[in-house]
């Protein structure tokens, strides 16, 4: 038996345990090693287990229990494979093939549908084209406005009327403002224009916006009151309060005959900006054509015109575009829902609901965390898309259980390749099977290929870089001619993106994520460069060295760092301030070095260690639980299921304490179920710190023991 095969293992060797992405050749008996660190134990998400020792199948598999699958490679004197009955016998006949002969397996490329073409050549033409003709139609339904398509128009030439005095030329336009339905109007009315949409994440910290806007050359910064008097900006600052007020004296019959120059497909539409490895934010500009090749007509969704679709997402997200524009491009309607409405699972069940939203688009933290909460959202929906980050099989059978009739998809694609490069429709009965959800098959107007690091294509059932073709491609990361010219490359005349993730092809076609090549990682939905976050905390005189790191059981950031004195860690932290809170880490530590294993590599399980024995947080969290109340004791349990960590301090709020929106949601449903109080999120969201939950638990319970009845005194 000769070739090749590939597989992401646990591997015992001379006794030691190891988790790997492993490729071996049979016949030389040799490992190349993408990844290899020695583990305490196999890992049981990790279904396959290669054996190099002297161990046969049957007693491996009573050494990890019955239970599990086992597939052994002996590189003894037979240089057989011996499996057990858990795999899939495809799975299996895929497998020989390689190794008995790599060359009957052809190049893996892939290509999508081909999309017939836009005849409006435009994603604001096509919207008006809707309105005209189908204006009576819903368009946007929120708690505070209900738009026909004929309003919404209207709204949008009536702000078209108060930015064209302002224009000097077909600069982007950055819009800085809550995500809500003036948010949308802005956005319409820029593109009719001719201007890209920046769109700027309300809550980014000041400088963080300064830093992004000084990528992009923006003609004018549209913005609230709140924001205007913080900006310190080169560009005009437009502020909507005073352009709505003007849009109201002087909404007159001119509005309707506005010259329109809409920004066509081939040219950028949206610059979005993401984590760069070198500490600064990198700007991609998105051709209108990415977002329309997801949008128009789908294969994944049903008839396009029929759905009512939730706008939930950050605007600052390239996940926004499809909601906007999957209702707007479509003649359909738009749900808005406010943040307090999206975090609130709860209320999300009955917003989606009383909107009879028929589509959503869930982060896959937020598709989890709506999966634990076994409530009635996915039902009510007939399609939920998820994506964003590596998703949970187990929630994914809990979903489906819970909602057997809804199509679930789940959706993959980096923001240089717009919005999805590859889909796929769960299967009820598959998913029983699988150790990992599959990322599918390219989109519409996409084609992939699976690379090698010398850029030649790998064969089927091996791994290799993903990368993009098509119509969803960016047209450049703005002010970046270097980094543009080394993620967007020409592979045999065609230009393409490198993703930067491991794929595979499986024997059923479809394309596997494995992990990523670099420092990048997905939390929320938030992509990230750890190397960013790594190079501003280096940043602080006292800092010698950084590693970053995400854990994969607590998902969450954390920093290590040496220094020569005692670093103040808050100051530290101040370094960051700059940051969105979702790239904050959860946990700094300071450490004598970085550890290392054998390999030279960093040793993740020593640094489980120093975060597991912290003797002075726990020194602390005794002091306070031995302090507490009942009542205490009980929320700061809550607090460290949430957090995967001990509270060392209770008048912390639960983002200082490494929490996040999420968390915040689920701390929610955790209080209401715990003590049958309804308190409200806004309230939360204030006064999120253990020792204010605790003073309003109490203060309920107080209330709830009172005698309604009063005494009657007599003198």
């Amino acid at each position: 038996m000769t070739g090749q095969g590939y597989v992401e293992c646990n591997v015992l060797m001379n006794e030691q345990w190891y988790a790997g992405s492993v490729e071996w050749s049979l016949r030389q008996q040799t490992i190349k090693q993408f990844r290899f660190e020695p583990i305490a134990s196999p890992k049981k998400t990790v279904r396959t287990v290669v054996n190099f020792d002297a161990v046969n199948s049957n007693e491996l598999h009573a050494l990890l229990g019955f239970d599990a699958d086992v597939l052994v490679v002996s590189l003894g004197s037979d240089h057989g494979i011996h499996f057990t009955n858990g795999y899939d016998a495809k799975e299996i006949e895929l497998f020989i093939q390689h190794c008995e002969n790599e060359d009957r397996l052809g190049e893996v490329f892939m290509v999508g549908d081909t999309g017939e073409g836009n005849p409006d050549h435009s994603l604001y033409s096509t919207f008006r084209t809707q309105a005209i003709n189908n204006p009576n139609k819903l368009a946007i339904t929120s708690t505070k406005v209900k738009w026909t398509y004929a309003e919404l128009l209207a709204e949008t030439e009536a702000l078209m009327s108060q930015i064209t005095p302002y224009l000097k030329s077909n600069d982007p336009i950055a819009l800085y403002l809550e995500r809500d339905v003036y948010h949308i109007v802005a956005t319409l009315a820029c593109h009719a224009l001719g201007c890209t949409v920046v769109p700027i994440y309300y809550d980014t910290p000041l400088e963080r916006v300064t830093q992004q806007l000084s990528f992009v050359e923006c003609q004018s910064i549209i913005t609230s009151f709140e924001k205007a008097s913080e900006l310190n900006s080169k560009e005009d600052v437009l502020i909507i309060e005073h352009l709505l007020e003007s849009k109201k004296q002087s909404f007159s019959a001119h509005a309707s005959s506005m010259p329109l120059q809409p920004l066509p497909l081939e040219k950028p539409n949206y610059v979005y900006f993401t984590s760069g490895s070198e500490g600064m934010p990198k700007g991609v500009a998105l051709p209108g054509q990415a977002i329309a090749r997801i949008i128009d007509q789908p294969r994944f969704l049903g008839p396009m015109t029929e759905q009512v679709f939730s706008y939930i997402a950050n605007p600052a997200f390239d996940a926004s575009a499809l909601e906007l524009w999957g209702a707007l491009y479509n003649g359909a309607t738009l749900a808005i829902l406010d943040k307090d409405e999206v975090l609130d699972v709860e209320l999300l069940s009955r917003k989606l609901s009383e909107f009879n939203v028929t589509t959503s688009f869930f982060t896959s933290g937020l598709f989890n965390r709506i999966s634990d909460a076994d409530t009635s959202i996915f039902n009510s929906l007939s399609y939920v898309m998820f994506g964003g980050e590596k998703v949970s099989v187990s929630h994914v059978q809990r979903a489906l259980s819970q909602a057997p009739k809804t199509q679930f998809i789940h959706c993959y694609g980096p923001t240089e390749n717009g919005i999805f490069t590859t889909t796929h429709v769960v299967e009820p009965d598959s998913t029983q099977s699988l150790k990992d959800i599959p990322i599918g098959k390219p989109v519409t107007g996409t084609y992939v290929a699976l690379l090698d690091d010398d850029f030649k294509p790998v064969l089927q059932g091996k791994v290799g870089q993903l990368v993009c073709f098509g119509q969803g491609l960016a047209t450049e990361y703005v002010g970046l001619k270097e980094q543009t010219e080394e993620k967007f490359i020409d592979f045999k005349g065609q230009r393409g993106y490198l993703t930067g993730d491991y794929a595979r092809v499986s024997a059923s076609k479809n394309i596997e994520f494995v992990g990523r090549v670099d420092s990048q990682i997905k939390l929320n939905g938030f992509r990230i460069e750890l190397s960013e976050i790594e190079s501003a905390i280096r940043c602080h005189a006292e800092v010698s060295t950084a590693y970053v790191r995400m854990s994969t059981q607590k998902r969450q950031i954390q920093a290590f760092i040496t220094s020569d004195s005692e670093v103040d860690i808050d100051e530290v932290r101040h370094t960051l301030s700059n940051m969105p809170y979702y790239m904050q880490p959860s946990d700094i530590r300071r450490v004598p070095t970085i550890p290392l294993n054998p390999n030279g590599k960093v040793d993740q399980k020593a640094l489980d260690v120093i975060i597991d024995q912290n003797i002075i947080d726990q020194k602390r969290v005794v002091e306070l639980i031995e302090a507490a109340s009942p009542t205490m004791r009980t929320i700061l349990s809550i607090y460290e299921k949430l957090l995967c960590a001990s509270v060392t301090d209770i008048d912390s709020s639960l983002f200082e304490l490494g929490g996040n929106s999420l968390h915040l949601m689920q701390l929610l449903t955790e209080l209401r179920e715990t003590f049958s109080h309804n308190i409200e999120l806004s309230y939360l969201a204030e006064n999120s710190s253990p020792a204010a939950v605790c003073d309003w638990v109490e203060l309920q319970l107080w209330n709830q023991t009172q005698d309604d009845t009063t005494e009657e005194w007599t003198f």
